[in-house]
Order: structure tokens, then C-alpha cells, then sequence
């Protein structure tokens, strides 16, 4: 991910790790609620940590912990660490290690342990816990009616993990070369890194299942982004891509609804048609 762009003083990169939070037996993802549910691990956050709540439709669904870190349950019943930015990589690391030994000490104290990786390994698709948010049932549906080509979105919603890093670019050659790094570097980095060989606990006769799963998500936003290896590649091409895909959702009040099937940028050149707009 490019963050916006930043004064070359004030260059910074920040982490997210999604970990499964998983039985510590039987490496099944936790529920949602009782006492070796994920609500439960949020709650001692709170306590424990002098955390702060985040609510969604009135149900715990993550904490902000010290130093602007996140804890934020995803879609499937996993969690995600989400640091602060940082201007160096070594305190990065640091605080981002020690914050998921506190985090991995007390999913320990509810029989829960963190699992990062690839793709959580012995949970079913049809036992995925999914988390108390609005939102995913519109997601489920809009990827539903894609058809085939849309196979694995739910495995992919419900059980994939990974690790990300945002960085900022400093002017649009940082990001023309940052963005082409990014294309061009992502099949190796999963390559070496996103072994999942394991399906529902039992071997899948591949290395990366996670990779082939999400080749069945979304055609139109998902896979290689064939722009971005342009000499004259600029922010204005991503902003180009990302505005004619149509949302999958948008707020209304305090809750969600389906998004309209028309480009974004024409959503927000004419608004949504009951008088309100992006």
C-alpha cells in the first residue's frame, strides 16, 4: 500500500499482521463469543492494557492500544495488529514484536493461540466465525454474484492472513519506483514467504493454496496491476483504477447497504440518487 505523499523529512512505513486466533489444540479459529472467544481477548485488552474500545453495530470489534497500534478483529474471526507509522524500521519491528508477545500472552490466558501465515489450516469454510459485522453479508452476497469467478472470495475473507506494510512515497518518482517494486517484487515475496500447503487439515499439493485462492476473488481488483510498470506511471493512474470499480457497499446511518453498480467517479460526480454522495 502508497500512503499519500509526505515531506522527504518525514518518510515513514508502518505494519499490519493478520494472525489466526485459533484453538491452541485443535487449530480451529476461536468464536466470537465465550470465555475462548475473540470478544473475550478484546475485553482483557481493555482491562489489562487500559486499551480503548472500537465498536461496530454495538458489538467489540477492536481495541487502539498504546502508542496508536490496533487490534482489530477481521472478517473471519482472526485479528490484526495494526502499528503506528514509524520514520525507522528498527523501532518498527521492535514495537510490533513486542505488542504481539503481550497480544499472544493473553490469547494464551483463554486457551487461544496466534497463528500468522498464510491461510488458517484446519478451520472449514463452512465453520468460518465470522465476525458481528454489517457489512460482510453484503460482501458475501456481492461476491456471490460474480459466479465462478469469485470461488474462493469467502475462503479468502474468512481464512486467509497475511502481513502488509504501508510506506509513504516522497515525490512521483518515489512512487513510480515504489510502485513498480511493489508489482514486480510480490510474486517472489509469496513465493518465499506465503506457504500455506494446508486446506481444512489436510495437504493440498501445493505450496500456496492462499495464492491460488486469491486468483478466484474479484477479476477487477485483484491480480497485477498492469499499469503500474509504466515509465509514466503516476498516483492519478491508481486513483483512475481504483474510481471505475463500483463499491461494494457504502453507510447509511449507523449501518451498511449494497453500493450502486455504476464506477465510483460517477457516484461521486451525480451522487447516490436519494440526494446524498460519497
Amino acid at each position: 500500500q502508497l500512503a499519500a505523499f509526505t515531506p522527504a523529512a518525514d518518510e515513514r512505513i508502518g505494519i499490519e499482521v493478520e494472525c489466526g486466533l485459533v484453538d491452541e489444540r485443535g487449530g480451529r479459529s476461536a468464536p466470537y463469543d465465550g470465555p475462548c472467544g475473540s470478544r473475550a481477548l478484546l475485553e482483557r485488552a481493555v482491562r489489562e492494557l487500559g486499551a480503548k474500545p472500537v465498536t461496530e453495530g454495538g458489538a467489540l470489534v477492536g481495541v487502539e492500544l498504546a502508542y496508536g497500534a490496533q487490534l482489530s478483529l477481521e472478517l473471519g474471526g482472526a485479528v490484526e495488529y495494526s502499528s503506528a507509522p514509524f520514520q525507522s524500521l528498527g523501532a518498527l519491528v521492535a514495537t510490533a514484536r513486542r505488542d504481539l508477545r503481550v497480544l499472544a500472552g493473553l490469547a494464551a490466558r483463554g486457551g487461544l493461540a496466534l497463528l500468522p501465515g498464510g491461510l488458517v489450516p484446519f478451520t472449514p469454510r463452512e465453520r468460518i466465525p465470522w465476525a458481528p459485522k454489517p457489512r460482510i453479508d453484503i460482501m458475501r452476497r456481492y461476491f456471490r454474484g460474480l459466479g465462478p469467478a469469485a470461488a474462493f472470495a469467502e475462503n479468502v475473507m474468512g481464512l486467509t492472513l497475511s502481513t502488509q506494510t504501508t510506506v509513504d512515497y516522497l515525490s512521483p518518482d518515489d512512487f513510480r519506483e515504489k510502485l513498480a517494486l511493489l508489482v514486480k517484487a510480490a510474486p517472489i515475496a509469496a513465493a518465499l514467504f506465503v506457504n500455506s500447503p494446508i486446506e481444512e487439515g489436510r495437504p493440498t499439493g501445493v505450496l500456496s493454496r492462499r495464492m491460488q485462492m486469491w486468483g478466484y476473488v474479484d477479476p477487477s481488483r485483484c491480480g497485477v496491476l498492469e499499469f503500474a510498470v509504466r515509465p509514466d506511471v503516476s498516483a492519478a493512474d491508481a486513483v483512475e483504477w481504483g474510481s471505475a470499480l463500483p463499491m461494494i457497499y457504502r453507510r447509511v446511518g449507523a449501518g451498511y447497504v449494497p453500493g450502486p453498480a455504476r464506477p465510483f467517479r460517477e457516484v461521486v460526480a451525480h451522487g447516490f440518487g436519494d440526494g446524498t454522495a460519497p
